[in-house]
């Protein structure tokens, strides 16, 4: 029996060996389970109550719209068109390549005047749907005025902050 012996010694320290293999700790540069590492999150996966952008309305910004359909985002542009009086246009402070993008303060009169600087903080939606728009906040738009943005992009506001000495 004592050659049972020997071999037992050496085959618990194996054993115990291999164990200590299976430890929490990762081997060489994997990670160990559960401590994945993930990708930065874009900005449009920004938790709920940061805006997903906040910045210039610039071509950067015009070029990744679709990414923030949905999203709240604060954007400072120019207001370049009164539309109606719960709507205009804002085009980019510096970049003159980005065209307009429609701005809908429903349930408010804008006080802006071409030319003014804007904040805007509000939800980016891919497509303006002006029925879609009237029902949702029971509310009755200028049809003339708004057609010609029916089906493009437009920011709905929810806080408008004219720079200082641009109110109306």
């Amino acid at each position: 029996m004592r050659t049972s012996r020997a071999w037992t010694v050496p085959a618990t320290a194996a054993v115990l060996l291999a164990l200590v293999g299976c430890a929490d700790e990762p081997a060489g540069d994997e990670p160990a389970l559960g401590d994945e590492e993930t990708a930065p999150a874009s900005p449009a996966e920004t938790p709920s109550g940061e805006p997903a952008y906040d910045g210039d309305y610039d071509s950067a910004f015009y070029d990744e719209l679709s990414d923030y359909d949905g999203e709240e985002v604060t954007v400072v542009g120019v207001v370049d068109e009164v539309v109606s009086p719960t709507a205009f246009t804002i085009v980019g402070p510096d970049d003159t390549e980005v065209g307009p993008l429609l701005v809908v303060d429903v349930g408010a009169v804008t006080a802006a005047d071409p030319g003014s600087t804007v904040t805007v903080a509000g939800v980016v939606h891919e497509a303006f749907d002006l029925e879609l728009i009237e029902e949702e906040f029971a509310t009755d738009l200028d049809d003339e005025q708004l057609a010609d943005w029916d089906g493009g992009p437009y920011l709905e506001a929810l806080v408008l902050d004219l720079a200082e000495g641009d109110a109306e």
